[in-house]
């Protein structure tokens, strides 16, 4: 589930929440989202997230276990440059 209020992603394991990306504030470190209310989240195989992170005009990938992401798109700011979204 995308927090977006707390700029994180939280997985439901028997009614418990674990943290699985982001932490506990936003911003734009490779341990922080900026998901903001357009954010969006694709979980592929494996468990591997891709997280639109809207606020800091990138995507980001979350491994399985990773403490930060990898921005695998963007992260250069808005535009239409081929390293921004």
């Amino acid at each position: 589930v995308l927090d977006r209020e707390g700029s994180r992603v939280v997985r439901y394991v028997r009614g418990r929440a674990v943290q699985v990306a982001g932490g506990t504030e936003a911003g734009s470190g490779a341990a922080q989202l900026n998901a903001g209310p357009t954010g969006r989240i694709y979980a592929a195989k494996g468990g591997r997230l891709y997280i639109s992170d809207t606020g800091n005009h990138r995507v980001q990938r979350w491994d399985p276990g990773a403490k930060v992401g990898i921005t695998v798109a963007g992260g250069h700011g808005c535009g239409s440059g081929a390293d921004q979204l």
